[in-house]
């Protein structure tokens, strides 16, 4: 009766075990984000790490960055309304 049960346990904790392995969808958009700005300025091509994102989160991601890049968002995700109206200039 013991072997069964440890048997038993064992067949049903390996798929537990495996599904663990497997990424989340917040640490793939991280690496995504992450990917995104380690890339070469001008790169506009899919990195790697985004594959598995459906396209309009990668482009969410995309769009964040360039706007942070920019400077018409801050770090928070605030909108900077003078660099947004074009009174202040945008960052190179």
């Amino acid at each position: 009766m013991r072997i069964r049960t440890a048997a038993l346990t064992l067949l049903l904790a390996a798929p537990l075990a495996a599904c663990s392995a497997e990424p989340t969808r917040l640490e793939i958009e991280q690496q995504c984000e992450q990917a995104i700005e380690d890339r070469a300025k001008g790169d506009r091509a899919k990195p790697a790490a985004c594959e598995a994102l459906p396209q309009d989160d990668y482009d969410t991601l995309n769009l964040n960055h360039a706007l942070t890049e920019t400077g018409l968002i801050d770090e928070d995700g605030h909108v900077d309304p003078e660099r947004l109206m074009g009174t202040e200039p945008l960052k190179e």
